[in-house]
């Protein structure tokens, strides 16, 4: 059920924002940077069954954990327009004689 978890993910939110303020970061300036859950401990149980007995089961606890860093704003780099290359520039030469094109080249 989604609608359940999401109350545990914002008050672990606000406990973030809270220790931010503590350590003197301002926490508008915080973004998450990973939030994950990881398996925590498990819980016997035991529910009361017809005739008087018993019925086991075991309770599965997690982790949530959350870790926040001060927004990174990228630089901006000026680039040039790259200049070509006079070995990437290849000029053509078409000469006519007689009644042949050849490339540059005479026959």
């Amino acid at each position: 059920m989604p609608q359940k978890a999401i109350y545990f993910v914002n008050k672990l939110l606000k406990m973030a924002k809270a220790a931010a303020m503590d350590k003197a970061f301002n926490p508008s300036d915080m973004v998450i940077s990973q939030i994950y859950v990881g398996n925590g401990s498990k819980i016997k149980r035991f529910r009361p069954q017809a005739r008087g007995r018993m019925n086991a089961y075991v309770k599965h606890l997690a982790h949530l954990t959350i870790e926040v860093e001060p927004i990174k704003i990228p630089e901006i780099k000026e680039t040039k327009p790259s200049a070509k290359k006079e070995a990437d520039i290849i000029e053509t030469k078409t000469v006519k004689t007689d009644e042949k094109e050849t490339n540059g080249t005479k026959s």
